[in-house]
């Protein structure tokens, strides 16, 4: 089963390393990943195995990810059953939330500048007057209650 969990890395612990009984070199390290923008967030601890994802994912206490997990279920040596949570990949925000913000403070600058520009023309201090319904303008449908 796999799923995905976005949220905020809160712990990471120690890269663990070996060598597992047939001989091949392994490693891990297990981070903690927490909910965002709820009430009672929910956490979990999740796994990376493999130096190469270690690089490659180089997930840091603080970030924000999407992790890719898959769930597996162990039975120990005493029968007891125990959840593993492996994360097989990550992804990060995109970039667009903080273009739109650049794009909005540009924007802003614009319009400050065509604010301070009309101030130093002079705004116009009275607003043109509008012609009154009726009267020299009697081009309405219906008469005009003067």
């Amino acid at each position: 089963m796999n799923v995905t969990f976005t949220g905020k890395i809160i712990a990471a612990g120690q890269v663990q390393s070996g060598t597992s009984q047939n001989g091949t070199q392994w490693s891990s390290c297990e981070y903690v990943i927490e909910e965002l923008n709820q009430q009672y967030p929910a956490r979990a601890v999740i796994q990376v195995y493999g130096s190469d994802k270690l690089q490659l994912f180089n997930i840091q206490v603080g970030e924000i990810i999407t992790a890719h997990i898959g769930l597996k279920a162990h039975q120990s040596k005493d029968g007891r059953w125990f959840n593993q949570l492996d994360c097989w990949k990550v992804q990060r925000p995109t970039a667009q939330p903080q273009q739109m913000q650049q794009q909005g403070q540009v924007y802003a600058s614009q319009v400050g500048q065509n604010y301070q520009q009309g101030a130093q023309q002079g705004f116009q201090q009275n607003p043109p007057q509008q012609a009154q319904y009726g009267g020299q303008q009697g081009n309405l449908p219906f008469p005009a209650n003067n």
